[in-house]
């Protein structure tokens, strides 16, 4: 081979993994889209059944491109693998009452939840594992909020008229900015920060440890008329089960007093 030809060669070798990597980056890049004639039909991901709850099994990007209505008794959406980005793109996910679960991931990690609205179901509107985000959510009119477990950030969102807890998240979480009312129970969690939020009216504490072992970092929240329960209320706002467990990092505006 000459100098030329073996010249050519590398030139081609070169362009055809240029083009073998953009061709990667755009199959990535894809979005696959989410509505409620997609649930129905089934086949979203390998394994999803026709009809509810579209079941996740890929890792990748997902787009809500219409409101979705699971049937009662059934969840909304299942998430079988990590990895995942549901942009809800301002649609609904709605239970009307009678659905189970809104999105159901109790075992997978690494999910992040964005940009709409979950409404209407009978268990958690959403239940994931580690490292989950849901940011810009609004969890309204359920039988529980967000259920999380270790490395959770739960990010301006607004949680509000849930049954029993708005936000029960694990070890090492992370609140902030979020508006937090008229919920049973508002913040539970075993520990993490929980920053600039607006907890008003919660019928128990506005921030509460999980456990004796639990220590929780606050600030810059207003925790207002949260703990009203039992005569006359006027009760504390936070609650950690040992001494040290809630520490102020910045000021908050409670009333009652924190």
């Amino acid at each position: 081979m000459s100098a030329t030809q073996y010249q050519n060669a590398l030139i081609c070798l070169a362009i055809l993994f240029v083009v073998g990597v953009a061709q990667s980056a755009s199959a990535m890049e894809t979005e696959v889209a989410l509505n409620d004639d997609m649930a129905i039909k089934g086949g979203v991901t390998p394994g999803d059944a026709p009809g509810y709850p579209i079941t996740i099994t890929h890792s990748g990007r997902y787009r809500l491109t219409s409101n979705l209505y699971p049937p009662g008794e059934i969840s909304g959406i299942e998430i079988k693998s990590g990895g995942v980005t549901i942009e809800f793109d301002g649609f609904m996910l709605s239970g009307r009452a009678e659905a189970d679960f809104g999105i159901f991931g109790p075992g997978v990690n690494n999910v992040m939840i964005m940009n709409g609205f979950i409404e209407g179901f009978k268990n958690p509107a959403i239940i994931g594992h580690d490292a989950w985000i849901v940011e810009n959510m609004r969890i309204a009119h359920n039988n529980y909020g967000i259920k999380l477990e270790n490395y959770a950030r739960v990010l301006r969102s607004t949680i509000t008229w849930n049954a029993a807890y708005a936000i029960n998240c694990g070890n090492y979480c992370h609140v902030e900015g979020n508006v937090i009312s008229d919920n049973y129970e508002a913040v539970h969690i075993d520990s993490g920060t929980v920053l600039g939020n607006t907890i008003m009216h919660n019928k128990t504490f506005g921030i509460i440890a999980n456990s004796a072992s639990s220590k929780i970092g606050f600030g810059n929240n207003t925790l207002l008329f949260n703990n009203f329960m039992g005569a006359g209320g006027g009760n504390a706002q936070v609650h950690g089960y040992s001494a040290g467990a809630m520490m102020p990092l910045q000021p908050n505006a409670c009333s009652p007093a924190c």
